[in-house]
């Protein structure tokens, strides 16, 4: 699958992943329950990989042309 977004869409999404991924850390950090801490990782590590997608396309868009 393929997705088009601007530099600010794509900057927003950066912002708002880390944010959100902050705030996972604390909640598996925090929770009691087994099975929602395992749920709560797996979603950390899909941001984490989305994460690194964002920044790799940006730093791919940032090199110079030869």
């Amino acid at each position: 699958m393929q997705l088009s977004i601007t530099h600010e869409e794509r900057e927003l999404l950066v912002q708002t992943l880390e944010s959100n991924l902050s705030d996972l850390s604390y909640e598996i950090g925090n929770t009691d329950s087994f099975a929602f801490r395992e749920d709560l990782k797996r979603k950390s590590a899909a941001m984490k990989s989305l994460l690194a997608t964002l920044r790799q396309a940006k730093s791919e868009e940032e090199r110079p042309l030869q």
